[in-house]
């Protein structure tokens, strides 16, 4: 008998083309399904390889569904790295109309159940925009259960006594290991790690070591 796959946790990360949920044209998309033993620095490039992660073009999403772009989001893109800016032209990209048959096979395939956790930066702005998508589509049900949904911000300010969302350290660590800042498999690899993190209580320790 074929052993059934299970996993602890979902995280996934929209970039998009506007800061308003329910108009954002998508670029680009990432989720990670795991286990929390998965989760360490050590095995930060393990998570990359277990990603999902699909650029989408932008003409049939603004003429077809109605989702608009944004001048101040398309300026706030001219300023990022090229690393993050990179995805723009990326030569792989597909119609948003392959998102959900593709993220629902890499769910079931990863062991996504009605237990495991969702872990999302902002789950009033990535779930609405997963949501509308689906809306648009004539998608019903997403692969996880919605009362699964976790804010890593609200995780990591409570364990870790802060109020910006962020683990102490995390930002220049994250730095010195190569992590692109707005590239969406990238985040969500800075959500896994940071929720893992907080919850150890021994982030100080963990990031020393790259110091």
């Amino acid at each position: 008998m074929e052993r059934m796959i299970m996993c602890d946790v979902l995280v996934y990360d929209f970039e998009t083309l506007n800061n308003k949920a329910s108009q954002a044209v998508v670029v680009a998309f990432a989720a990670i399904a795991c286990n929390w033993e998965d989760v360490s620095i050590g095995e930060y490039a393990f998570l990359k390889q277990k990603a999902f992660y699909m650029t989408f073009k932008v003409k049939r999403q603004v003429e077809e569904y109605g989702l608009k772009t944004s001048d101040s989001t398309i300026d706030w893109w001219s300023k990022q790295s090229k690393e993050a800016q990179a995805v723009l032209r990326d030569p792989n990209k597909v119609e948003i109309d392959e998102l959900p048959g593709a993220f629902a096979a890499y769910c079931k395939a990863n062991g996504v159940n009605k237990n495991t956790t969702v872990l999302i930066r902002a789950p009033q702005f990535d779930a609405t925009i997963l949501e509308n998508i689906y809306d648009k589509l004539g998608v019903d049900g997403f692969p996880y259960n919605f009362w699964k949904v976790r804010d890593t911000r609200s995780i990591i300010d409570t364990a870790c006594g802060v109020d910006n969302g962020y683990v102490p350290m995390f930002k220049d660590a994250m730095e010195r290991m190569g992590m692109t800042s707005h590239h969406a498999v990238d985040d969500c690899c800075k959500e896994l790690l940071q929720v893992k993190m907080a919850i150890q209580g021994n982030y100080e320790e963990i990031l020393s070591v790259l110091q």
